[in-house]
């Protein structure tokens, strides 16, 4: 019999798990390594409305036994949570009891909440004492707490309306608060872990860098704090860094070693659907799946590579790979990632060049980039001294018709096999589809990207509107 790793992650429409794969993500390292199953719960048992959750979560024992898994212990975790890679098989420290970590966040919200059920639900007694509250997001149980288990789901079917009155009026906890009075009244033995296997309220212990002005490095600081990450009670602050945030960066730096770097940094890097100048990430990964390693001894000239979004992506595809912007990468912007490391030649009035490198969620060293600003209209063309051997052009500049046909004409004199279009069915940029449909010297041989239709962007008012694919590959005739 295997030990069970439980995760909800249902989606309820306000994009609030869209983090949670990070979580399962790092819970299916977790498995792997021990040799657990991975369950995750990802629809509803119940309309939401009668029963929040956090309660469906405590038909744990029917979901296990409708799938037909059997099992030894269960560990019902949060999906707000990443588990550390060296993280130590904590089923071996469970004595076979109910085993859980004490509250380790606000005492204050513990004991508000605490003495608000008690006056509502349980006659104003308190059985337990505040420092031995426990918190419901990292559970372990076993075969001899399904009973318990089953008066959880029971209580709750006989007292709904008294329990959906009193999280209304406490605003304090769900269902965490109740299940520590029903432990205490069913005489259910408590093993406590450390609070390394469930480190809860990382801002109120000082572990989060959410202003700049904090004295402290911006680093995951606290991965030498505990095994378990709990990313709860996380405070507006004037970074915008939310839970969301924090899930997303602690498992891209934990686990950066432990995916290809290439699909890590296409699970996290901005997408269109944020940062609408770049191209989607299915642009980036059907070229991905278009070039292979067929190219990597191939070198790629990006005419319009903006903030190097793309340009990444081209870095582990290419031997070599040349961007093109007509502005200066040293300069200030939120959304330049643009490390210059030397100038390394110049032709006063035409361009300058420069060896980079980019910043990145992964930390890799992108030492295959050139950047050359330039006006890539210029009346002395491009300098075929720096842009030669090239196999493919990726066009991405001006998007009118005449801008458009000047690129392709520029691309065609470097003999290249195939040409990238981006925003070749974007509604606004009309002109460059026309541009590629009208040139006689290339051919689309493959669509790429978003397909026609309508797409949000969270830096847009409107949307985005493609009458045909995002981006079209081209192969020269």
């Amino acid at each position: 019999m295997k030990n069970v790793v439980f995760i909800p992650n249902i989606d309820l429409g306000d994009n609030r798990n869209e983090p949670y794969k990070y979580s399962i993500k790092s819970w299916k390292h977790f498995c792997d390594k021990y040799d657990c199953e991975l369950l995750v719960l990802e629809d509803l048992l119940v309309p939401v409305e009668s029963m929040k959750v956090t309660w469906q979560r405590f038909y744990l024992f029917d979901i296990l036994e409708q799938n037909e898994i059997d099992y030894d212990q269960i560990l019902l975790v949060d999906a707000d949570t990443i588990v550390h890679p060296d993280c130590p098989n904590f089923f071996e420290l469970t004595n076979h009891e109910y085993s859980a970590v004490v509250n380790n966040g606000s005492f204050e919200w513990v004991k508000r909440s605490v003495e608000a059920y008690s006056e509502l639900m349980f006659d104003n007694e308190i059985p337990f004492d505040l420092w031995n509250y426990i918190n419901c997001g990292f559970q372990i149980v076993n075969k001899k707490h399904k009973p318990f288990f089953e008066f959880v789901t029971q209580y709750y079917h006989d007292n709904q309306k008294l329990i959906q009155d009193s999280i209304s009026k406490v605003q304090a906890g769900t269902d965490q608060t109740i299940i520590n009075f029903l432990l205490r009244q069913q005489d259910i033995k408590i093993n406590y872990l450390p609070v390394c296997y469930n480190l809860q309220d990382l801002n109120s212990k000082q572990l989060l860098f959410l202003d700049e002005r904090m004295w402290f490095e911006d680093d995951i600081i606290f991965k030498d704090c505990g095994w378990v990450y709990h990313f709860n009670a996380i405070p507006p602050n004037s970074m915008d860094r939310d839970a969301k945030y924090w899930i997303k960066r602690t498992y891209t730096d934990l686990y950066v070693d432990k995916e290809s770097p290439l699909e890590l940094l296409l699970d996290v890097q901005k997408d269109k659907s944020t940062y609408h100048n770049t191209t989607s990430k299915k642009f980036k990964k059907d070229l991905v799946s278009f070039f292979s390693d067929d190219y990597k001894d191939k070198n790629i000239y990006e005419v319009g590579a903006d903030a190097g979004l793309t340009s990444r992506v081209f870095s582990f595809l290419f031997n070599n790979v040349i961007v093109n912007n007509n502005w200066n990468p040293n300069n200030y912007d939120k959304n330049n990632d643009w490390i210059v490391k030397d100038k390394i030649d110049t032709q006063k009035d035409w361009y300058n060049l420069y060896s980079v490198n980019l910043r990145n969620e992964i930390k890799h060293d992108f030492d295959n980039i050139k950047y050359l600003e330039m006006d890539s209209y210029s009346v002395k063309g491009w300098p075929t001294d720096i842009v030669k051997d090239i196999s493919v052009v990726m066009i991405d500049c001006v998007h009118t018709f005449e801008a458009v046909n000047i690129d392709i004409e520029n691309a065609l004199k470097l003999n290249p096999d195939y040409i990238i279009f981006d925003d070749y069915g974007l509604s606004t940029m009309a002109e460059v589809k026309q541009a590629v449909d009208n040139h006689d010297k290339i051919e689309i041989v493959k669509r790429i990207g978003l397909e026609p239709g309508e797409y949000e962007a969270k830096d847009r008012p409107k949307p985005m509107k493609f009458v045909d694919s995002e981006g079209v590959i081209c192969k020269v005739k």
